[in-house]
């Protein structure tokens, strides 16, 4: 073989594999993003459960402690925080088989029962909205690691 085909094929050889470590580079880098992005749209939607539960919960408190009085922009917050918590807890889209799997929407239906039965002496119903939080936390920190 002549010395300029050995060179011609050794640069060909170079610039084919410069190439191929662009495309693989590229899918790689594109399969990287992919999955960082869903793993922030999951942490956002767990952000999104964990701030509706917990301004469910200050509403309520809120509403328990205003029966005295006739508020009625207690009243509307209060029902406000509930269609918000419920509707937060059935659109999902990222993180739905989570919150299914934990049972997280029925139990939270349950505690909330339990709260317009407990009236002021809400501090077991309370005490489980606390635990149902610290599970929506661990779920999304689970994703996280």
């Amino acid at each position: 073989m002549q010395q300029e085909t050995v060179t011609l094929i050794v640069a060909g050889l170079g610039i084919g594999g410069t190439l191929a470590g662009i495309v693989v580079g590229h899918f790689l880098t594109r399969s990287w993003q992919r999955e960082q992005w869903l793993l922030d749209c999951r942490k956002q939607e767990f952000k999104e459960v964990a701030s509706a539960i917990s301004h469910f919960s200050i509403e309520h408190l809120s509403y328990v402690t205003s029966q005295g009085t006739v508020l009625a922009q207690s009243k509307q917050a209060y029902v406000d925080s509930m269609k918000a918590v419920s509707c937060v807890l059935t659109d999902r889209i990222f993180i739905a088989s989570d919150l299914d799997s934990a049972r997280i929407p029925s139990r939270f239906l349950a505690i909330m029962e339990k709260f317009i039965d407990a009236g002021e002496k809400f501090d077991d119903p309370a005490d489980q909205m606390s635990d149902l939080m610290k599970e929506v936390v661990e779920l999304a920190k689970k994703d996280s690691k």
